[in-house]
Parts: structure tokens; sequence; C-alpha cells
């Protein structure tokens, strides 16, 4: 059973342009960025979302209930 999300995270192709994006679309806020990623917050959720640029990480995919796929991943 999940008990815990400690993030989401997306791999993009340009973080600069991405953190524009979020910012300006949804209102994330930067709360921490690196060479090649950054930590945005939203809402009042304790989960950041975090934007990577060609990311090295291993992954699984699985689909929920109404086939939305979905992906956990890990460093």
């Amino acid at each position: 059973m999940l008990e815990r999300v400690d993030t989401i995270c997306v791999t993009v192709k340009d973080l600069q342009a991405s953190i524009r994006w979020y910012h300006e679309k949804l209102q994330f806020t930067l709360l921490h960025q690196g060479e090649q990623y950054a930590i945005l917050g939203f809402g009042d959720h304790s989960a950041p979302f975090t934007i990577e640029e060609d990311a090295d990480q291993r992954f699984f995919t699985f689909y929920d209930p109404d086939d939305n796929k979905m992906q956990a991943c890990f460093y």
C-alpha cells in the first residue's frame, strides 16, 4: 500500500522555460533550484513538484482503473 508521496517528478527539455510556465500558468512557486532540476511548491501541499532536465532515473509504469499512465521513480 502507498503510505506517502515524497515528490511528484517530471522530466522536461528546458528547465528555465518549464519553471516560468509552471509559475505563470499554475502559480507554482520555486522552492529550490539546482543545476538540472527545480523543486516547486503549490497550494498547501507538503509533497513538492520536481522538474528535471535529462534525469538519470529508474522507474516503473503502472495504470490506474481509468487507464491513466503513472510512473514511480527512484535515483
